[in-house]
């Protein structure tokens, strides 16, 4: 029912508001229904009160009943009874034997309950007399003691239906409904928009991310805000780009592994062709030979640089770690290449922090990495450069860094060196590799749970550095 966050989170939205809404309208019924009660009570017993010290006042008075002050407190007594009828509510006037004296009731005769003999004790009392007790309907009672020259004469009971009481909390309780009727409303068009815009993004990231899986790798989306939303659509440039870049990259590898293996597979061809027809004569037949088997040894080295990066992207698996001294396997790998080192007059110095220095690796790992940096920097450094090996102790490993005064790279050039496939060198000179070399070594750096960098300026030269435990 609800596949989609926008229908989540509407329905939550609005299941909670719901929720809410009837909690408040059940809690501001009950509350309108105890303040209307109170003020209907609090009225009854101010009118109660009034019409109690003006029977008082009439009973206590001596003379004849025509006399003027018998009439002055008959006229207040009347209007105090009228007011009181106009409230909607009717009155009994009872002595303390259970006579009635005055009645505006619809009642046939008066039968008080325990609650409310409790009045000719002086005590107010107020009481919700149940429909057919007193009254047809459910009446609230109240009654309010009389008291005459100090003593209790009798009480006067105040009844007004609790139906009419209720009417009215039910028409101030309507308009109430109304309002939150509106609010609710107002919440839900403010909900509905609220979740269609947190929405929107997020379906968009849904179709960008179907689009880079059928390999629309140049898709993108426009980052309008800051929040939690925001930094998902960069993080998602961020990975299309990044996919973009290798599926780059892997376009010019194929191309380059191309011409990598047509070019030596054209010459293998044509050379095995021409020794077949006898064009090459017996003389030159062993030179071409010795051509074709170094044609041969360059596939087979391009063959085991991808089986050798696929092996070293598996992280830690293979691994033999023992330990070594790093400055002894630097002096061993330079001099590998005491030969091209002198052939292009190159100085090389080194600098150790110690005479020996320990470390806990695999070291023909380490020593393929070391030996992959020499060449680089052997082969991209002009005649009279110079390369520096140094090791440095950082805390608990050792910093292992081989620096070059060759071509150098620019920023661009730098960020991409360690990608799979990539070539610096575009244009497939003398010496230009397959560009597996520095993706092995990041893979087995990584692979020991180390990390590589690179500094580099265009004209200045290039200096690799990588990590390894430092054992004392």
């Amino acid at each position: 029912m609800f596949k989609s966050i926008f229908s989540k989170h509407l329905a939550a939205y609005l299941g909670s508001v719901i929720i809410v809404f009837a909690a408040l309208a059940v809690g501001l019924n009950h509350s309108f229904q105890n303040f209307f009660v109170s003020q209907t009570v609090d009225t009854l017993v101010r009118q109660g009160q009034q019409i109690a010290e003006s029977y008082a006042r009439l009973e206590g008075l001596g003379g004849p009943f025509w006399s003027a002050q018998h009439s002055q407190a008959l006229a207040q007594l009347n209007n105090d009874m009228r007011t009181l009828s106009t409230l909607g509510a009717s009155a009994i006037v009872v002595d303390v034997a259970g006579g009635v004296h005055i009645t505006t009731a619809d009642i046939g005769q008066v039968v008080l309950d325990v609650e409310m003999m409790r009045v000719f004790e002086g005590e107010m009392t107020v009481q919700q007399v149940p429909a057919g007790e007193l009254f047809a309907t459910a009446t609230l009672t109240v009654g309010y003691p009389i008291i005459i020259n100090g003593q209790i004469w009798g009480a006067i009971f105040m009844n007004q239906p609790i139906d009419e009481v209720i009417a009215v909390s039910s028409a101030a309780m309507g308009q109430v409904f109304i309002a939150l009727i509106a609010s609710a409303a107002i919440i839900f068009v403010l909900i509905f928009i609220t979740s269609r815009t947190m929405s929107r993004p997020i379906r968009a990231v849904s179709a960008a991310a179907k689009e880079i899986a059928q390999g629309s790798f140049g898709k993108r989306l426009a980052v309008s805000s800051k929040d939690e939303i925001g930094q998902l659509a960069q993080s998602f440039n961020h990975m299309a780009a990044s996919l973009d870049d290798i599926e780059k990259t892997r376009r010019e590898f194929i191309a380059n592994i191309s011409h990598d293996l047509r070019s030596p597979l054209t010459s293998m061809k044509g050379f095995l062709q021409a020794t077949l027809d006898g064009t090459i004569n017996e003389a030159d037949r062993e030179r071409y030979l010795v051509i074709v088997l170094a044609e041969t040894e360059r596939l087979v080295g391009l063959a085991d640089g991808i089986l050798e990066l696929s092996r070293a992207q598996q992280h830690g698996d293979g691994l033999h770690i023992e330990t070594f001294d790093i400055n002894e396997l630097l002096r061993r790998a330079v001099l590998m290449f005491e030969a091209r080192i002198g052939a292009a007059n190159l100085d090389v110095a080194a600098d150790f922090a110690r005479e020996r220095t320990m470390v806990k690796a695999d070291r023909e790992k380490i020593s393929r990495i070391v030996h992959n940096l020499l060449d680089n920097a052997v082969k991209f450094t002009p005649p009279g450069g110079r390369i520096d090996v140094s090791t440095q102790n950082q805390g608990a490993k050792v910093a292992i860094a081989i620096a070059d005064t060759g071509m150098g790279m620019d920023e661009a050039t730098a960020g991409q060196v360690f990608h799979r496939f990539y070539k610096a060198d575009a244009s497939r000179g003398v010496g230009a590799g397959s560009g597996l070399g520095l993706s092995i070594v990041k893979e087995l750096v990584m692979a020991h749970g180390e990390s590589i960098s690179l500094q580099s300026r265009l004209g200045m030269g290039s200096r690799f550095s990588f990590t390894l435990p430092r054992v004392d």
